[in-house]
C-alpha cells in the first residue's frame, strides 16, 4: 500500500469588512444642520436603503435628527428597521427617545414595531395617544383595528374599518382591503 502525503491545509480566507458608513460631502458629524444639508441627508439615507445599504442608510438617518427634518428622519428610520425585519431595533430608539421627538408620526410608527413584535396591546396603548385632530387619527384607527384583529376581535377590528372606510382619505382603501380579505 502506498501511503498518502497529506492534504495541504485550506487557505485561510479572512472576511472582508465592508467599508464604515460615512457622511456625504459636506456634512458636518456633529452640530445642527442647514435646511439644506438636512434634505442632502435625507436624500442620501433613502439612496442608502434603496442599495440595501442599511448600516449607511441608519447612520444617515441618525445624523438627520439634528436637524429641521428630525421627524422626517426618525420616522423612515423606524419604518426601514420595521421592513428589514429589526423591530427589536426600532423599538430600542423609540425608548431612547425624549419626549419632544415622539410625535403622532413617531407613534403611528410605534405601534407598527410593537405590532410586529407580536404585541397588540402594547401597540393599542401607543396608538390611542394620538390626537384625533392630528393627520395620523385615521391611520392610527386602522392600526387599532390590526391590533384588535391579532388579539382575536376580529368583529371589533372590522367595526373599526369600517368607520375609516366610512371616513374616507388616504386610509379608505387599507381599511377596504383589509375587509375584503376577510381579516
Amino acid at each position: 500500500r502506498r501511503q498518502r502525503a497529506p492534504a495541504a491545509p485550506a487557505p485561510v480566507v479572512k472576511p472582508v469588512a465592508p467599508p464604515a458608513p460615512t457622511l456625504p460631502p459636506g456634512i458636518p458629524p456633529a452640530g445642527m444642520l442647514s435646511p439644506q444639508q438636512a434634505q442632502n441627508v435625507i436624500e442620501s439615507a433613502r439612496a442608502a436603503a434603496l442599495r440595501n445599504d442599511v448600516p449607511a442608510a441608519l447612520l444617515l438617518y441618525r445624523r438627520a435628527r439634528a436637524s429641521s427634518q428630525a421627524d422626517i428622519a426618525l420616522v423612515e428610520e423606524l419604518r426601514l428597521l420595521r421592513i428589514r425585519n429589526r423591530a427589536g431595533e426600532g423599538l430600542g430608539v423609540i425608548a431612547g427617545l425624549p419626549a419632544e421627538l415622539r410625535s403622532d408620526a413617531v407613534r403611528i410608527e410605534h405601534g407598527r414595531l410593537l405590532l410586529a413584535s407580536n404585541r397588540a396591546n402594547e401597540a393599542m396603548t401607543v396608538i390611542a395617544e394620538i390626537r384625533r385632530t392630528s393627520p395620523q387619527a385615521q391611520e392610527a384607527l386602522l392600526l387599532i383595528g390590526d391590533s384588535l384583529h391579532a388579539q382575536g376581535q376580529k368583529d371589533q377590528a372590522r367595526k373599526v374599518w369600517t368607520a375609516v372606510e366610512k371616513a374616507g382619505g388616504d386610509q379608505a382603501q387599507p381599511a377596504r382591503d383589509r375587509l375584503a380579505a376577510g381579516r
